[in-house]
């Protein structure tokens, strides 16, 4: 049995805070110019380029409470008393969403770990005493919390704190509340006067904002995602309600088209999970187009896609645009991955042909091209260039470093986890006929945060006597975990003989392991 002593370096971090609005797309990059804006000469800042937005990493989040007031009974080992913070985060282009739970201190008022993003985006905590906390985050960043129970204050630094201080100050719509209750008491609405309604409440918003943007000293990011919040928010309204307006025309859709043509990255992943993408890439206007093209047979799997996907054309034909919009090719890229259509295709070469196949007609950005293609490769398993490059994959190499030249099935695991208990005694004789195996190896990996040294050596003793087990500390672990989004368990990756991602999500089956 090992424990391990790999320490990943990592920024402290003064305390920060919870973001209470749903923003999404900034780096510090061109935050540290602070001027009075005046909207009539407001002009797009170019603070993002793609490749820097469509950048997968990992975020650093810590959330601290203080003047907590009432605490928890004094818990030896917390690790097994339920104190656990809930994250959501996902892929803009893929659809993929991930709820990963970490644990908190014993007293609930603490919590540090890394996230994987795959674009700035909004990631949600519950858990903490403020439920679902929309918290925006960036690859290779860092965001401390500070939150004082007893004032209500919300206070934020780290590499995101201005931005987010700054976003958290702005005026919010609070008429909102009050704007949905008259659209839902009102009867027999067109859509065009439940859009009337909509804005007439939203004026009195966009001028409060408009007054912070002129009188306050922002950063260029801030300008940029507050100027544009108002036209992301009316289209994904309009969208998360098109069944019940009953929009069917044009002009009915017109916040939608205004979103499209405005085509800013800093509308895109304002909401977790991709916002406005996934409703437009599930909405009733693309169905309802869809429905209307008429259909062709084919036996050619790549042809009868392609004529699915021809409802982007209609869409961008019924609202008279040229082009394709970065938000329509977000679309697309979900609609193909988060629709099942390149899983279909059974092997790698067939799900990269179909990915190429509608990247080439549809996908003219190649960083969200490169998000289908690194999906279609994953779901195939087939990821070798999976950790090249990253920070992260160092971590990974010095742990596989002893098992170089075999497979190594990396097994996640916790200690009242029944499946993953129940695995370990099933497959015991097994792994014991193998010790030594020339071909492969099983490593059982937990962190210091999940398992006492007590609970650790208990059930190794137990269960997995002679068997590869390391015990984590805090970094390694939290970077290791949240760079394959290890959520549920038990969750096994299975590695190739040179350290390369063969299978995100290995199921063992013992009468073929990996040669």
């Amino acid at each position: 049995m090992i424990r391990n002593s790999l320490s990943v370096k990592f920024c402290d971090v003064s305390p920060i805070s919870i973001v209470s609005i749903l923003v999404t797309v900034s780096v510090l990059t061109g935050c540290s110019s602070s001027k009075k804006v005046f909207l009539s000469n407001f002009e797009p800042i170019e603070i993002l380029d793609s490749k820097e937005f469509y950048n997968t990493g990992l975020a650093e989040i810590s959330v601290k409470v203080i003047e907590v007031g009432d605490t928890f009974p004094d818990c030896s080992n917390f690790r097994d008393s339920g104190y656990w913070a809930r994250i959501t985060s996902g892929n803009i282009a893929t659809g993929e969403v991930v709820n990963r739970s970490v644990p908190l201190s014993k007293d609930r008022n603490y919590f540090h770990n890394w996230f994987k993003v795959s674009t700035p985006a909004v990631l949600l905590v519950d858990g903490m005493p403020e439920d679902y906390i929309p918290v925006y985050v960036q690859a290779g960043k860092n965001v401390e919390i500070t939150y004082d129970k007893s004032t209500g204050k919300i206070s934020y630094s780290g590499d995101m704190g201005r931005i987010n201080n700054e976003l958290h100050n702005a005026p919010q719509f609070i008429e909102e509340d009050s704007v949905m209750r008259k659209i839902a008491e009102s009867e027999n609405l067109s859509p065009k006067e439940a859009v009337a309604i909509y804005e007439g409440g939203e004026r009195a918003w966009k001028s409060r904002l408009d007054n912070y943007l002129i009188n306050s000293d922002l950063s260029d990011v801030a300008i940029r995602l507050l100027k544009n919040r108002p036209k992301f928010k009316k289209a994904f309204w309009l969208l998360d309600n098109e069944e019940s307006l009953g929009v069917t025309t044009s002009e009915d859709y017109a916040p939608l088209k205004e979103a499209l043509l405005t085509d800013d990255r800093y509308l895109l992943a304002q909401q977790w999970t991709g916002g406005l993408v996934d409703n437009l890439a599930g909405s009733k206007l693309l169905k309802t187009l869809g429905d209307n093209i008429p259909a062709e047979k084919t036996s050619n799997y790549n042809e009868a896609v392609m004529r699915y996907m021809k409802r982007f054309d209609a869409m961008l034909m019924f609202f008279d645009i040229s082009g394709m919009p970065e938000l329509a090719q977000l679309g697309v890229a979900r609609t193909l991955c988060k629709g099942g259509f390149l899983k279909k295709g059974k092997t790698l070469d067939a799900a990269m042909s179909l990915a190429d196949t509608v990247i080439s007609v549809y996908i003219p950005n190649s960083d969200i091209a490169e998000n289908v293609r690194s999906y279609a490769r994953r779901v195939m398993h087939n990821d070798s260039n999976y950790l090249s490059g990253s920070e992260e994959s160092d971590v990974v190499n010095e742990l596989l470093a002893p098992y170089r030249g075999k497979y190594v099935i990396m097994d996640f695991w916790l200690p009242k986890c029944g499946p993953c208990l129940r695995e370990m005694r099933d497959t015991r004789d097994f792994r014991e006929s193998n010790r030594g195996n020339k071909d492969w190896v099983f490593l059982y990996v937990i962190g210091e945060d999940y398992a006492s040294q007590e609970d650790y050596d208990k059930i190794c003793s137990k269960y997995l006597v002679g068997d590869e087990t390391l015990l984590l500390d805090h970094a390694t672990y939290g970077r290791l975990s949240a760079l394959f989004e290890v959520g549920a368990v038990p969750r096994k990756i299975l590695f190739g003989r040179n350290g390369e991602v063969i299978d995100e999500h290995y199921t063992i089956d013992t009468s073929n392991m990996p040669r």
